[in-house]
């Protein structure tokens, strides 16, 4: 009984540290991994959306995207 419980208690902890792993990697890119909003996550924002302008504006569509 007690080396079930173990091996039950050892594969939920393996689950849990893949899946944390796997956010990890799927997050890599993002400089604000895990902040709800701040300052510098809203200056990224509208780095980003300007830039986007910009190609826009460059390529002869002047769209807001």
């Amino acid at each position: 009984m007690q080396t079930a419980l173990v091996f039950i208690i050892l594969i939920a902890a393996l689950a849990y540290a893949s899946w944390r792993i796997y956010q990890v990697f799927l997050e890599r890119n993002n400089p604000c991994y895990g902040c709800p909003g701040c300052d510098l996550k809203n200056k990224i924002d509208r780095k980003q959306a300007c830039d986007k302008k910009k190609v826009a504006e460059k390529f002869g569509n002047p769209k807001n995207i």
